[in-house]
């Protein structure tokens, strides 16, 4: 799992035995066309519900100082509700 880290603005590694960590509120904003991933950052998915199927909602540029391949072998994902 992953937790926000407050000082760094960026993920780090969940305590142990923690499986979720709690994120602050984000505001999101759309904008027209493609953008690019930043340096830095996970394409973090992020789902409605715990059972991922047929839930996604959309991938959120999240900032973070591992590479993505840990978030993505972790299978770290937002989600909408508790």
């Amino acid at each position: 799992g992953a937790r926000w880290d407050h000082p760094t603005a960026a993920l780090q590694p969940c305590a142990p035995r923690r499986l979720a960590a709690p994120l602050p509120v984000m505001l999101f904003k759309a904008v027209a066309g493609e953008r690019k991933a930043r340096e830095g950052g996970f394409a973090c998915p992020i789902y409605k519900t715990a059972r991922r199927a047929k839930t996604f909602v959309l991938l959120a540029d999240v900032k973070s100082t591992a590479p993505p391949s840990r978030w993505i072998l972790a299978g770290v994902a937002m989600l909408m509700e508790p």
